[in-house]
């Protein structure tokens, strides 16, 4: 029997560099002012018009002095520990709503925009 190499799934893309850095934050948990602690990187994937793109973002981490708390800097444009930017949630949203597309279709529909799900 002959032996099958695996495939593997490759999308073209381009990569963008996002520096999302505070030096002070007010604490999520008693909004008292939070000092920059170091920094931590996200990769996170975001449709555009010709290809997808990969975003590598760097943002900084806080150390609240007063409640012993840690927490990162969290970018607008993307949900805590997600790895789609809210713009690929919106479209499969409005793929749905707006179009009428029965959900089980709309990954096909990411699929075009080169966001593999």
């Amino acid at each position: 029997m002959p032996e099958v190499s695996p495939s593997v799934n490759q999308t073209p893309c381009r990569i963008r560099q996002v520096n999302y850095c505070w030096e002070s934050l007010p604490c999520d948990r008693c909004q008292r002012p939070a000092e920059r602690f170091t920094t931590a990187q996200r990769t996170a994937i975001d449709p555009d018009l010709d290809a997808p793109v990969l975003l590598q973002i760097v943002t900084s981490v806080h150390h609240c002095s007063e409640c012993q708390h840690y927490f990162l800097a969290q970018p607008p444009f993307m949900r805590p520990r997600a790895i789609y930017a809210n713009r690929v949630v919106d479209k499969a949203v409005q793929s749905v709503f707006n179009d009428n597309m029965a959900l089980r279709c709309a990954p096909d529909r990411l699929v075009h925009l080169g966001v593999n799900i």
